[in-house]
């Protein structure tokens, strides 16, 4: 089944209390809370409080944007413990990660081996706890690429370790199609937007193309009935009085 959501970083600004009456007004059902400003990792009062505030709205918290990076930490254990019980006091059954500070390319064997090691010890934590961790598509780290992506997936062999989908604005769509073919099995949200290179477009100007995307998708998710999440990232002006149009696009989609 799919939802609709909003992903919290894209007003940053914006006091939770504030995004949270913007999102059931827009009709979204979904927020996923980032861990930089508005739920910070540790911080398990304002975690709970945050979590209440979206139940009480009628809302689901789909997931803790963490922006905790592999191969970053010197005591991974400790540091992602916080990171779990953050999202837990928060309610998201999910937390997404990142692979690394460096593309595909430019990671090393022997970083991408010692990054898969420390993902399976936080898989099998997330595992103790009940989450999923979720590694998101994004320049810059190891999953930039949907080949590296699904090779270190294959790698660390975790059914607690998933993926995040986006477009790629830096790939051509041909390129964004078979991402999404090839990764949609291990994929339990999506990052909505409609970008180029060096713009930021309304999500209606990306509809041919996002139903081509959620085509893909909905074929290989038919006979699961994990619900997954269409978080809008990102909007185009950065105008939450903008909200309403973007979900109803999306809505109209799904």
């Amino acid at each position: 089944m799919l939802e609709t959501g909003l992903v919290s970083v894209s007003f940053r600004k914006e006091k939770p209390e504030t995004l949270i009456a913007a999102v059931k007004a827009a009709g979204l059902k979904n927020i996923e809370w980032g861990g930089d400003v508005h739920v910070p990792s540790g911080d398990l009062k304002t975690a709970r409080r945050v979590g209440a505030l979206t139940v009480e709205a009628g809302l689901r918290t789909s997931s803790y944007g963490s922006y905790y990076r592999l191969g970053q930490e010197s005591e991974p254990v400790n540091a992602f413990s916080k990171v779990i019980e953050t999202a837990k006091a928060l309610g998201a059954p999910v937390i997404r990660l990142w692979a690394g500070s460096k593309g595909s390319i430019q990671t090393p064997l022997r970083t991408r081996n010692r990054m898969a090691e420390e993902a399976r010890i936080l898989a099998e934590m997330a595992e103790e706890k009940d989450v999923i961790l979720a590694l998101e598509c994004h320049q810059g780290t190891l999953t930039d690429d949907w080949k590296s992506s699904a090779e270190f997936l294959s790698q660390v062999n975790h059914s607690r370790l998933r993926m995040y989908w986006q477009p790629n604005q830096f790939r051509d769509f041909e390129y964004n199609l078979e991402a999404a073919s090839e990764l949609a099995a291990h994929v339990v949200h999506v990052h909505v937007f409609h970008w180029d290179k060096t713009n930021r477009f309304p999500l209606k100007d990306g509809t041919s193309d996002w139903r081509m995307y959620l085509d893909i998708f909905q074929s290989n998710w038919k006979n699961d009935r994990q619900t997954r999440v269409m978080l809008l990232e990102f909007i185009h002006d950065d105008r939450l009085e903008s909200l309403p149009e973007e979900a109803a696009v999306l809505h109209s989609w799904l």
